[in-house]
């Protein structure tokens, strides 16, 4: 199996170029830099395509070697058939998926832009959470994309069914323009014939963090198809926006989960504090939350914000919003009550100022061996 940093080093053949990825019809494709790995255990990499005619663009391409498990190559061309069926300005473009020699190629849209999970980091760092505008009108938009999504059809008009099944902070950008993208369909279910067949036990999670309870805990197979589970999900990062905390993670739960594990001898909390937490714990926790945490993690917020998420987090799928036209507007409704001003423009200018604050405090903690970076796409050079 190649290594992410063997892929990165790759050497080239003869007739290329030191960063040359590959070509197709006259396309070349040149590597820029290798920016992490995605959830099939892709190498994800940051590229330039050279058409035959017109500019260079800057563009994502996942790369998975023959060596990989068939499963994850089969998953990333089904990424790429799926995603290319999508189109809405929400939704990261995908050009195609190219087999050269030994290693597929999916090539996607490059947003330049801020990644949400960078967002949240900052506003951590600066101890504050987003305003209620950029968490509704960013949420308004994904739920406007998922609806797209979810209420999809193949060319005979049968709904394909389409669940993300991975919805987070990660795979949602926003652009200089403040426009919103959703991507990271690599995990998500589908009727697309084709669709490689697995098992739930054997289906990839995404970031279980941001996964619905009926996804996490025993007992939810037939409900984790359900588009209401991207809805919940979705709840989690507009909660995560606008209160900086994690509807799992908060101080109720903690100390109710703590005691179970006491009780069940498994350890105490002191045992596994600060530690990523595995599928099982997470599990617990999606079982343990109930509407008490709900409240608490709701402190401090507006009321029609509150209504919101009090219903977009419900453990019950059914007492959800249905659909995600419905919540979008629902959203869209809480933000002119607020402001009728609030949109891309302002939504940009908000994550520019919170990103100029939170440099030098992360350049700070770079100095003294601290910094970790969160969106390696970030400050790209367009002549890079």
């Amino acid at each position: 199996m190649v290594s992410l940093k063997q892929f990165s080093r790759r050497r080239p053949a003869r007739h290329e170029s030191e960063h040359h990825l590959f070509s197709s019809e006259g396309t070349h494709f040149e590597r820029i830099r290798l920016v992490s790995e995605g959830p099939l255990g892709e190498a994800i990499l940051l590229a330039r395509r050279h058409p035959p005619q017109g500019r260079a663009e800057l563009v994502v391409v996942k790369a998975l070697d023959r060596r990989q498990p068939r499963k994850a190559r089969e998953r990333l061309a089904e990424e790429a058939r799926l995603a290319s069926r999508l189109s809405h300005p929400g939704i990261v473009r995908v050009f195609g998926h190219y087999q050269q020699g030994e290693t597929g190629y999916t090539v996607s849209e490059f947003v330049e832009g801020t990644s949400l999970a960078t967002a949240l980091c900052d506003a951590a760092l600066l101890a504050r959470p987003l305003s209620e505008e950029l968490g509704l009108y960013v949420c308004a938009e994904v739920a406007g994309a998922l609806h797209y999504a979810h209420t999809l059809a193949d060319e005979r008009g049968q709904p394909l069914g389409l669940v993300h099944r991975d919805v987070c902070p990660a795979n949602l950008r926003v652009s200089r323009e403040g426009r919103v993208k959703l991507s990271g369909f690599g995990v998500a279910w589908s009727r697309l014939p084709g669709r490689e067949e697995t098992t739930e036990e054997a289906a990839p999670l995404g970031d279980a963090d941001y996964a619905a309870p009926e996804r996490l805990c025993a007992g939810g197979a037939r409900l984790q198809h359900e588009a209401r589970a991207d809805l919940f999900s979705l709840g989690l990062v507009l909660l995560e926006l606008v209160t900086g905390q994690h509807l799992y993670y908060v101080e109720p739960l903690d100390r109710r989960v703590a005691h179970v594990h006491t009780v069940k001898k498994r350890g105490t909390w002191g045992e596994w504090e600060g530690e990523p937490l595995g599928l099982e714990e997470l599990a617990l926790r999606a079982d343990c939350y109930g509407p008490g945490d709900v409240e608490y993690a709701l402190h401090g917020l507006s009321e029609p914000v509150k209504v919101v998420l009090r219903k977009l987090l419900r453990r019950e799928p059914a007492e959800r919003h249905a659909t995600g036209a419905e919540l979008e507007a629902e959203l869209r409704r809480c933000l002119r009550a607020r402001s009728w001003w609030y949109g891309p423009w302002r939504a940009a200018r908000e994550l520019a100022r919170l990103r100029a604050e939170a440099v030098p405090l992360w350049r700070g903690a770079e100095a003294v061996g601290t910094f970790r970076s969160v969106d390696a796409f970030e400050n790209v050079d367009r002549d890079e």
